[in-house]
């Protein structure tokens, strides 16, 4: 028995295709180390591990790399990128992913939705399985693909992103994991690697540098917007850059900046704002 479960381990693993975390990732290790951590104290029943933040602190790349990381050692997995705004329109595509996902890569076709929710909790049912649901702001969401985690067999794992971390509580996440910002080493490195192939700036940009890596606030994505709008930029550029970044806001990074502030409650919106 010990010597089947070791060879239906390596064949998973040598099956799996791994996400795409993308390039320049930093601090990963240090989250895959503290999740792991967390959930090893509940493996004897299906646990929800909830991973929690602002819009751009990177909560997609961190559940994507640990499920790379842990995914092999589940029957099977299964990765739904994006509910939030693929729930609108597209459920029935969802339920067909979870299901690929669940058995193993068999194409299964369901005619309908309903079909696809008692496949779906038939499945869950009889697998020990990975499932993360990316993406979710509301309970409905999760409706027709897993609406409680009483679906799961146990010794399963949920992993559910989200900015709200209520949802994770309603849902019944017995981890949370809130995703904190860069510290500035952290932001410093990251926006290098984007905008100078290197892990610190090249001096003659690194007062313009800081200034930059300041007004994105220690998010990740917005490092990365910033600082690949301006690889191979002259030092003039970089200054009217800085300038436009100011007043009036340039958009794809005000845009992250905007998603992520839209996203904190009254109280913290009003810390980030100041008196009027």
């Amino acid at each position: 028995m010990v010597v089947k479960e070791i060879i239906d381990i390596i064949m998973r693993r040598l099956n799996n295709q791994p996400l795409n975390v993308g390039k320049n990732v930093v601090g990963i290790d240090v989250h895959l180390r503290k999740l792991k951590l967390l959930m090893n104290t509940e493996l004897n029943k299906v646990s929800v591990v909830g991973i929690y933040g602002v819009g751009g602190a990177g909560k997609t790349t961190i559940a994507k790399a640990i499920y790379n990381e842990i995914s092999h050692q589940y029957e099977s997995s299964s990765f739904l990128r994006n509910i939030k705004e693929r729930s609108k329109s597209d459920i029935l595509q969802l339920q067909q992913e979870l299901l690929h996902g669940i058995l193993k890569g068999k194409y299964f076709r369901i005619s309908n939705i309903d079909e696809g929710t008692i496949m779906i909790k038939r499945c869950l049912s009889s697998n020990r399985v990975l499932v993360v649901f990316d993406d979710i702001d509301e309970l409905k969401q999760l409706e027709y693909l897993a609406e409680e985690k009483d679906w799961f067999e146990s010794k399963s794992i949920i992993i559910i992103t989200s900015r709200d971390k209520q949802v994770l509580a309603q849902y019944g996440a017995n981890i949370s994991y809130e995703v904190p910002k860069l510290n500035k080493e952290e932001a410093v490195e990251l926006f290098s690697l984007w905008d100078f192939k290197q892990n610190l700036p090249e001096e003659v940009y690194k007062n313009l540098s800081y200034s930059i890596v300041d007004y994105a606030n220690g998010l990740p994505l917005a490092l990365k917007v910033l600082g690949a709008s301006l690889f191979g930029k002259k030092l003039s550029e970089w200054e009217s850059a800085l300038c436009k970044l100011k007043t009036p806001p340039h958009m794809e990074i005000y845009n992250v900046l905007n998603k992520s502030f839209n996203g904190l409650d009254d109280m913290e919106q009003g810390i980030i704002l100041g008196p009027y």
